[in-house]
């Protein structure tokens, strides 16, 4: 017997199948189709049928498989079976060609995807479109720096050359692909017309952009079909965020530290907060951004129970460069309990080994630990101090051992406060790690600043500035994942503006660029073809 469901605005017939086992690891794939592709003179009210060599789970199913263009779509049922699915259509219009899409969203009843996207045409009249759309993305920026991609959540739809880009998320494709696991992507037996290519990681798993949330890519021109058969494109992910930072939330954290959480990380200034108000009458603070770069501490007079805080941000904005709207620069905040003071402990892991470049990163429950003392001993007892290079941040102390002149060995970690010892723990310095190079050349694009971004296989992202065709950098020792973007609007990130369409260009290394200790690594070249 056959279970009948209902998915969205298409029927949908299933019945799921047994588990392929909790070692399956094989991803389905299409076993056969009841037309072949590029079947001519079909009956506008055909049926066709996809089989599967697994049975396939139906939360992915939802999305994964796409009629287009859009008036073929409004005109086809699904229906799900064991491990087929068959689409239903009603009143096709003549010589229309129609392209049946399935996505490697689609995955059996274990969780693996399908390895490549499919595509399936035909028309109900006796020629068939043949116009064709390649392409290739090459990666994602989210901001400044390289973001991992999934294929099976990457999507690309085309739109009418007159869709509105602020309202994409409402609008439906005229057609939608997906990509494979190397990126590439295709559109075959298109209709001639004028398009708009969004690429976009769907997270949501709706099929349609979302602004600010999910990363898209997009073609700056119009890709005209109406006298070309074929065109080829590339794309770079993005952040596209039209969202204005906002004050998020107010908390006093102790009697002498108001804490200023933002709606999203800002961007580097100068100051942050212009003026603060203590009932009505200004005082003056210190303050400090978080690493993370979205919280902003003042160090205020003593506050009590009732006091009433009026602060008045400076001109700050996101990464992204969009301003705080002005009507919320203002926040007022109630201070409605006396703050206890906390004792002091230690909030992260310190590490039992080090190299002796590097730098030790102390988090501590102390807003401020410049009342800290930093010493190590050594196997005869001999004790060393620890006083260059200490950075302290919110709840946070960074100290250079390098400037320290710390020979390796083994050793005991002492923190202690002005009269107590805090903290004994056993602390390894390993030989200096040391630091390569790499070079290379720029060509095929004139801008005249350019973003390097290097991704370390370990963790952790760095970036760098590059106003030169011929460019050399220092790197830790590792491997990485390297990109280049133009930064042709100068804000140090890599910007994709939806609403105009426009995107700064990126290129991405295909090769991992390995590192090494006093080694300069040379001809990291990027060409924007």
């Amino acid at each position: 017997m056959i279970v009948f469901f209902i998915l969205t605005s298409c029927a949908t017939d299933y019945k799921r199948g047994p588990d392929g086992g909790l070692n399956d690891k094989i991803s389905p794939a299409i076993e056969s189709a009841s037309i072949q592709n590029g079947s001519l003179n079909m009956d506008r009210n055909s049926s066709v049928e996809i089989e599967f060599s697994e049975f396939i789970d139906i939360n992915s199913a939802k999305n994964a498989v796409s009629i287009s263009p859009r008036s073929a779509s409004k005109k086809a049922k699904l229906y799900w079976y064991d491990k087929s699915c068959v689409i239903k259509f009603n009143g096709l219009d003549t010589d229309q060609t129609v392209v049946i899409s399935v996505n490697p969203s689609l995955k059996d009843t274990q969780g693996n995807p399908m390895s490549d996207p499919f595509a399936l045409s035909f028309s109900t009249g006796s020629n068939i479109d043949r116009n064709y759309i390649s392409g290739k993305i090459s990666g994602a920026i989210n901001l400044d720096w390289i973001d991992q991609l999934s294929s099976t959540r990457v999507r690309i739809n085309l739109y009418t050359s007159d869709a509105d880009s602020t309202d994409l998320s409402k609008m439906e494709p005229e057609y939608s692909t997906g990509i494979s696991k190397e990126g590439n992507f295709g559109f075959n037996n298109v209709s001639s017309g004028n398009y708009r290519l969004i690429a976009f990681n769907d997270v949501n798993n709706d099929s349609k952009p979302q602004h600010g949330t999910e990363l898209t890519g997009i073609t700056t021109d119009i890709t005209s079909l109406s006298g070309r058969d074929s065109i080829n494109v590339q794309l770079t992910l993005g952040n596209y965020d039209n969202v204005l930072p906002y004050i998020k939330n107010t908390s006093a954290v102790s009697k002498d530290v108001l804490k200023i959480e933002f709606s999203e990380e800002l961007k580097t200034g100068i100051n942050y907060i212009d003026s603060c108000y203590v009932n009505s009458k200004e005082v003056t603070f210190r303050e400090f951004i978080s690493p993370e770069m979205n919280n902003v501490y003042l160090l205020i007079p003593d506050m009590v129970k009732d006091d009433e805080i009026r602060l008045i941000t400076a001109s700050v904005k996101d990464k992204s460069g969009n301003y705080i709207n002005r009507s919320l620069m203002t926040k007022k905040y109630l201070v409605t309990d006396s703050v206890k003071s906390r004792s002091f402990s230690l909030t992260g892991r310190l590490p039992d080994k080090i190299a002796s470049d590097k730098t030790l990163v102390i988090s501590s429950s102390s807003f401020m630990n410049d009342f800290l003392k930093f010493q190590i001993r050594d196997k005869d007892s001999i004790v060393y101090a620890i006083d260059k290079g200490i950075e302290n941040i919110p709840y946070t102390v960074k100290i250079d051992l390098a400037e320290n002149g710390i020979k390796p060995g083994s050793y005991d970690l002492l923190i202690s406060g002005s009269d107590s010892l805090f903290i004994s723990s056993k602390l390894k310095i390993e030989e200096a790690e040391g630091s390569g190079s790499v070079s290379g050349t720029i060509k095929g694009n004139e801008s005249e600043k350019y973003i390097l971004i290097c991704k370390n296989f370990k963790g952790g992202s760095e970036k760098f500035g590059i106003k030169s065709k011929n460019y050399k950098i220092g790197l830790l020792p590792g491997k990485y994942k390297i990109a280049l973007f133009a930064d042709d609007n100068g804000d140090d990130v890599f910007s994709v503006d939806l609403k105009n369409y426009r995107t700064e260009k990126a290129v991405f290394l295909a090769d991992t660029v390995f590192v090494r200790k006093n080694w300069e690594t040379t001809d990291v070249n990027f060409d924007f073809k």
